[in-house]
């Protein structure tokens, strides 16, 4: 099969994301080519087409301003300022007629023109994999509690200034083309299905679930004693393990967990003497005093994945205080390596993270249920927290190997590219 990817970058959760399905396709013996806007793997199969100077430079400019008119909870990244528009310069970089055609992270990159212009240039459907929200609302990548895109995106409350109307703008873009293209759409989590199927651009598109991967042979379950004398760290205590690309995200959620911190230590449900908070990425930017009381030990940020993998086995428990999102991918990696997770009901929670089987799901936002369900967790005994351990490797293995996801994607474009040659891909 000749499949065509196309991501703004190979790197970073969403590019990598998007990346490791081309690979495992490619290495499955299918013929395929990863296009993107910024190159940093080296392979072959990947083509980069970079924009100009003077493109760089004026969507830097324009970005300037833009910033100051925008509210950056909702991560509104979609603004225009596209760098491939032409399909015939695409097709000077791509030689390849293509069965089947997927679009994944792609903003600054193409829009919703461009990705009709290939399905109609190519005449194959189009397979969008929602790595957030940004395809099914007028610019916004996470819509926090905002309703807007169940309808036209009109009065964002993204938008600072209500004289720019730019999300209604590209809603009505989005809604011209995907009404004329043949589009299936692919979520990373049921939570992002149910947002698809609510939103207006993507209610009468057929959409399916498919959960990012994890290498299971990397990230697994392994003896913690001698991982934890590795990094220095007390085999005799109770590890928390919390973590971000960015602390001050409020969608992230640290503002919640580190109030159950506080929570937890003026309780009397745990001792915290025998607690140890583990963080990864960089703090210098927050309020570690809000942590005060507890040993804590920072980790920085892990380059690769086996760095990363250590830090979910040191574990006992993994938290992970999102209080919206369409992952995050460190709840994947935490239950394969069968470290339980604690979490808020969003995202990639709902699908992995089962009451008394592989972690506590709490209420969005409710700090006390949050704050029980790592008491609840911490406080279980050897064989209470031996049993849950396998139960998250066991549905880790079952819904997200790198063979699992390989199978489905793979039973996905046979089931849509059949519908389309024949009556056409339809709803469901």
């Amino acid at each position: 099969m000749n499949i065509l990817h196309l991501s703004s970058y190979d790197d970073g959760g969403a590019g990598y994301a998007a990346y490791k399905v081309h690979k495992h396709l490619k290495d499955a013996g299918h013929n395929t080519l990863f296009c993107v806007e910024r190159k940093t793997i080296k392979d072959d199969a990947i083509i980069e087409i970079r924009p100009s100077l003077l493109h760089k430079l004026k969507r830097k400019i324009f970005r300037f301003f833009e910033d100051k008119l925008l509210d950056s909870s909702y991560s509104f990244i979609d603004r225009g300022h596209y760098s491939l528009n032409s399909i015939e310069k695409f097709k000077k970089n791509v030689a390849m007629k293509p069965d089947v055609i997927v679009i994944y992270w792609v903003s600054r990159f193409i829009n919703m023109k461009f990705i009709y212009k290939l399905h109609k240039e190519y005449n194959v459907p189009i397979f969008w994999y929602f790595l957030d929200m940004a395809p099914m609302t007028g610019g916004c990548h996470y819509a926090l509690e905002c309703q807007g895109y169940f309808h036209n995106c009109k009065n964002c409350k993204a938008i600072k200034s209500k004289y720019w109307k730019l999300s209604e703008k590209n809603w009505k873009h989005k809604k011209k083309y995907i009404d004329k293209s043949k589009i299936v759409g692919m979520t990373i989590s049921s939570w992002t299905k149910k947002q698809a199927k609510q939103s207006s651009l993507f209610k009468d598109v057929p959409i399916e679930r498919l959960i990012i991967d994890v290498d299971e042979n990397i990230f697994q379950p392994i003896n913690k004693t001698a991982l934890r004398k590795k990094y220095n760290l007390s085999a005799d205590k109770k590890i928390i393990l919390f973590g971000a690309m960015n602390f001050n995200d409020y969608r992230k959620g640290m503002n919640f967990l580190f109030d159950a911190f506080q929570q937890l230590k003026k309780s009397s449900k745990v001792n915290i003497e025998e607690i140890i908070l583990v963080s990864i990425g960089n703090i210098n930017n927050i309020d570690i005093s809000r942590i005060s009381g507890f040993e804590h030990v920072n980790l920085g940020y892990l380059n690769g994945e086996e760095k990363l993998a250590e830090a979910y086995q040191l574990a006992d428990i993994f938290v992970s205080p999102s209080i919206d999102d369409s992952g995050p991918m460190m709840i994947n990696e935490a239950i394969m390596c069968g470290t339980p997770v604690v979490a808020f009901k969003t995202g990639v929670a709902c699908d992995l993270v089962i009451n008394n089987k592989t972690g506590y799901l709490a209420e969005i936002k409710n700090i006390d249920d949050f704050c029980d369900g790592m008491a609840a967790l911490l406080n279980m005994n050897k064989v209470q927290y031996d049993e849950m351990s396998r139960s998250c490797r066991m549905l880790g293995l079952e819904l997200y190997s790198s063979k699992k996801q390989l199978d489905k994607i793979l039973a996905i474009f046979h089931k849509y590219s059949y519908d389309f040659k024949g009556e056409g891909v339809h709803s469901g």
